[in-house]
């Protein structure tokens, strides 16, 4: 069974700079043994280690704390520096020496950057050592912070790796429930569509029926909205936008009837102005084209001026569809073109309601088509231009 690794040895050995710090530590002061120590108030861990002299002591193993320097520096944070322990008043009496055999020794305080101490860098020899001399305390101090600085660093970047994890699974958490909340609302929509449309063919009274069918293009929009929705979430969630190519007749007399249906709404008083030259048998997916249809029309009757027609036209250059909607429309910056085919973009200032859900997924039915889309603005208009790649009129094997 593998041993596991203690998270603070592990945390020293992906420092790459501590097996060279340690090996210049020994060479620079001819100390015979070099360790970075986990310190706490419960226990002493050798976190890296260079040993010269064979004290024996390994990475991942622990000293008895009581008997360390360290743990004493852990509590007054400071240096303790010994060139020859038999000779130093402060510590030729003191038990560690006493219990490690070192006559020289050498510790220096590793902290992180908010004053946490996590240790020592530290080194001992059995022979006496010149280790009070400047360079040699500027070296130990500069590397011991070089150290805290890694341990930082590697603190901030585990956080924000959590942070992003957490972002993502509560994100798509969110995107699955909506997804769901989608799926389950369309049924009893479809319930209220269908219920308006017949209850507007029976009622006698021309106010009830005006009623009725506001009840219905109410519940399209809601149907509309939900669909966008379910698009949205399933290319979030990894699935991408599903299409379904198949043989398709006499589209051409569909599409006619989609802008039929939006010129007896209403929506837009100046009406509709449409010119459709379909192929009378391609291989499409006929429920994305019609939504690619009544979304970009959904954006012109939102976004574009009332009192001027709006333009379809619908025509086939070799293997390429191409659809085409002009609106007039109030003027638009390049800067703000480009992002139209971002989700949950709508038009400045505008009151319209909504999700801003429409030209997303407009364009996502078009790459789904190996096809591509683009908006322009020029004089006071702006065009939608979609083309999408079909295969005319021959079925194959």
């Amino acid at each position: 069974m593998p041993s596991v690794i203690d998270p603070y040895v592990l945390a020293i050995k992906q420092i790459d700079a501590v097996a060279d710090i340690l090996q210049i530590v020994r060479k620079t002061t001819g100390m015979g043994f070099a360790a970075v120590a986990h310190v706490t108030k419960e226990k002493w861990l050798a976190c890296a280690v260079n040993d010269g002299i064979g004290f024996g002591l390994k990475a991942g193993e622990e000293l008895q704390l009581s008997t360390t320097i360290c743990h004493e520096i852990s509590m007054h944070r400071q240096p303790v520096i010994i060139d020859h322990v038999a000779t130093d008043p402060a510590y030729q009496n003191h038990h560690t020496p006493a219990i490690y055999g070192f006559q020289s020794y050498i510790s220096f305080p590793v902290f992180l950057n908010d004053g946490t101490f996590f240790g020592t860098l530290c080194a001992i020899d059995p022979n006496p050592a010149i280790l009070s001399a400047p360079h040699v305390k500027d070296m130990f101090r500069i590397y011991a912070e070089l150290i805290g600085h890694h341990l930082d660093k590697q603190q901030e970047n585990t956080l924000l790796s959590d942070e992003l994890f957490s972002e993502k699974s509560s994100g798509k958490l969110r995107e699955q429930f909506i997804a769901i909340i989608s799926h389950d609302l369309r049924n009893p929509l479809s319930t209220c569509i269908t219920g308006a449309h017949l209850l507007a063919e029976s009622l006698d009274k021309e106010e009830d029926k005006q009623l009725a069918n506001s009840i219905s293009r109410a519940s399209m929009r809601m149907k509309g909205l939900l669909d966008d929705l379910m698009d949205f979430t399933q290319g979030k969630l990894g699935q991408g936008l599903s299409v379904n190519i198949t043989r398709v007749e006499n589209m051409g007399r569909d599409i006619t009837a989609i802008l039929e249906d939006h010129k007896i709404t209403g929506a837009h008083p100046a009406g509709i102005v449409y010119n459709i030259n379909f192929p009378d048998v391609a291989f499409i997916d006929k429920k994305r084209f019609a939504q690619l249809l009544s979304n970009l029309l959904g954006n012109a009757v939102n976004y574009g001026i009332k009192d001027q027609p709006i333009h379809v036209n619908l025509s086939t250059e070799n293997d390429t569809i191409v659809l085409s909607v002009k609106n007039a429309t109030l003027p638009i910056a390049p800067e703000d073109i480009k992002k139209f085919f971002e989700p949950y973009v709508r038009g400045e200032g505008n009151t319209v309601k909504g999700l801003g859900l429409g030209l997303f997924i407009a364009s996502e039915i078009v790459k789904a088509h190996a096809g591509n889309i683009s908006a322009g603005y020029a004089d006071g208009f702006i065009e939608f231009t979609a083309r999408l790649q079909y295969q005319p009129g021959v079925d194959t094997v």
